[in-house]
């Protein structure tokens, strides 16, 4: 049973909606205030992910170079300021959007905020800088072809989703010399325009710190409206539902086992979905990780996980272990789904369950910075405040003869994909 202690109030969830305001020119600043934090949280948030990009890395490479150096200020100059006012910058990308996050003191706002202006209205992109980064950036994928974790990785969503869908294809080592200068400028050109940005702002805000972001980022006007990719490219699957992969300098193998979901987000079997899913990986205490951690010490961890992208989703389980315990792993993870499929689960351990993940909920919301970034996270799936309600629906309604049924819908074992890359 839930406890009801651990129910979000009114309050708890009013708060996870942002106000959201206008700058001048029309772009929409989304505001989380509290008066709590001395620091400001501004994120710009841009449609250009790796679905958008001409080339592989161009996404990566404009967000990585962005914010660095302008026409007007060098890159030694920015990173002196940047320096010594203790400002920090968070880079995340996704196929859907590019986020760039600052964060400064409030104090130091109207300083910091019309550099950023400048730096996003005429950024420069040098030879030498992109000639680094595509450097590094060969490397790290050189040292990935090594690392069975990120083979298994790339593997196990190019077979779900097809290699020319955006979540499926991943850049290799030779994609690096593909990629030029003239590329990085076209799309930042393109793509990174202020007056598409979306703003959101977190932190001890008040009216002269939005009028001040009002100057600093409305003087560019819309232009022609670019598409924006609503995650219905075409899925192609692979057909091969058993791969294997040898990586010769390893002495473990990743295990990847899952499925693309049928359900969309908004269908309430998701969020039930999600409680199942706890209950095989999701958690410390899961089944998994008592079977193939705790009783057979195969592992040092073991978790299953939903991960929800632009018009899809996915679940998959992954492990780490010893080459030799690979198939032993196998073995007891389709076990383990077998039980889900034709034996239901105990109340005692679903109420279990249940209380984790709204407890876990309510750690997720505890601070104005996690909740502007749950807001972001929510933004580049497309979804809304309709997925909470169902979450707490089905934490207060799940049944484990619910669970059974589900489990017997997705658990299929000759649907899965199975993945071992060692």
């Amino acid at each position: 049973m839930l406890d009801i202690r651990l129910l979000p109030s009114d309050d708890d969830l009013k708060a996870l909606v942002p106000q959201r305001v206008s700058l001048s020119n029309g772009n929409p600043l989304y505001l989380f205030h509290s008066n709590s934090v001395d620091i400001l949280k501004l994120d710009f948030i841009f449609n250009a992910g790796g679905a958008y990009q001409p080339k592989m890395l161009c996404a990566g490479a404009v967000r990585d170079m962005l914010l660095e150096a302008s026409e007007r200020n060098p890159s030694q100059k920015v990173a002196e300021v940047f320096d010594r006012l203790g400002v920090a910058i968070d880079r995340q990308a996704t196929a859907s959007t590019v986020k760039l996050s600052v964060y400064v003191l409030k104090k130091y706002a109207a300083e910091v905020y019309p550099l950023l202006g400048d730096l996003l209205s005429h950024p420069f992109f040098g030879q030498n800088e992109f000639d680094v980064l595509m450097a590094k950036r060969r490397q790290s994928l050189l040292s990935g072809e090594l690392k069975t974790a990120v083979v298994a990785r790339n593997l196990f969503y190019e077979a779900v989703y097809g290699n020319t869908h955006p979540e499926g294809f991943y850049a290799k080592p030779d994609d690096v010399q593909k990629l030029t200068l003239d590329d990085v400028r076209g799309y930042a050109g393109e793509r990174f325009q202020l007056a598409d940005a979306t703003l959101v702002l977190a932190g001890n805000y008040d009216d002269e710190t939005l009028q001040l972001i009002d100057q600093c980022f409305s003087s560019s006007t819309h232009g022609a409206r670019l598409p924006v990719y609503s995650g219905d490219q075409p899925i192609a699957p692979s057909l091969n539902h058993r791969i294997r992969q040898s990586v010769p300098s390893s002495v473990q193998s990743t295990v990847r086992v899952g499925s693309l979901l049928s359900m969309s987000w908004d269908n309430p079997d998701y969020t039930y979905f999600m409680i199942l899913n706890t209950v095989l990986g999701g958690y410390f205490g899961s089944r998994l990780m008592t079977n193939i951690r705790e009783e057979k010490g195969y592992t040092y961890g073991i978790y299953s996980m939903s991960n929800m992208v632009r018009g899809s989703s996915v679940f998959y389980i992954t492990t780490d272990v010893a080459s030799e315990y690979a198939e032993p792993a196998l073995n007891e993870i389709y076990k383990e789904l077998s039980k889900l499929c034709n034996e239901t689960v105990f109340d005692d351990e679903l109420s279990l369950v249940c209380n984790y993940m709204a407890g876990d909920f309510l750690r997720s919301i505890d601070g104005i910075f996690e909740r502007s970034e749950r807001f972001y996270n929510m933004l580049d799936v497309q979804i809304d405040e309709r997925f909470t309600a169902n979450f707490f629906n089905a934490l207060k309604t799940v049944t484990p003869e619910k669970l059974k049924s589900l489990a017997a819908q997705i658990f299929d074992s000759s649907e899965l994909y199975e993945v071992v890359v060692g």
